[in-house]
């Protein structure tokens, strides 16, 4: 009696995204990993790099930011503050090729901005990048 009460409650909780008592549970076809794997949007190879960078946001003021890694469509960082979805503006970092700085300076448009542990997670994707910047980048990428 105490069991089929606990099912009538646990089904009227539940919905219909429930199963009813005693009907076979679902199956699923994907593992975690490759839910995770598809919801990545990136299309280039990342690499890690770890520099302090500045982010100046149209119409904002610049903010510290710290890369996690980069790639030759974007780069991610960690922000104290999150960031809309779309927003433009320009970050500039420093990455080392061969004991040599490079400077990285271009646009980016924020692709996601995710709290994190230790802020935001940012992703920042490159706009219009120059020729020197790109080629350090893909250089650095090897």
């Amino acid at each position: 009696m105490l069991r089929s009460k606990l099912d009538g409650a646990m089904a009227a909780a539940c919905g219909a995204w429930c199963p009813a008592p005693g009907a076979r549970r679902p199956t699923y076809t994907h593992t975690v990993l490759e839910i995770i794997v598809v919801a990545d949007h990136r299309q280039a190879a990342r690499k890690i790099v770890r520099a302090k960078a500045m982010l100046v946001m149209d119409g904002a003021p610049p903010v510290a930011a710290r890369t996690h890694d980069i790639g030759t469509g974007g780069v991610s960082v960690t922000v104290d503050e999150g960031l809309s979805l779309g927003a433009r503006g320009r970050i500039m970092f420093e990455i080392f090729i061969d004991g040599k700085g490079n400077m990285i300076e271009g646009q980016v448009g924020v692709t996601y901005s995710i709290l994190s542990h230790d802020g935001y997670s940012v992703g920042l994707q490159f706009f219009n990048l120059e020729l020197g910047v790109a080629n350090a980048i893909a250089k650095y990428m090897r």
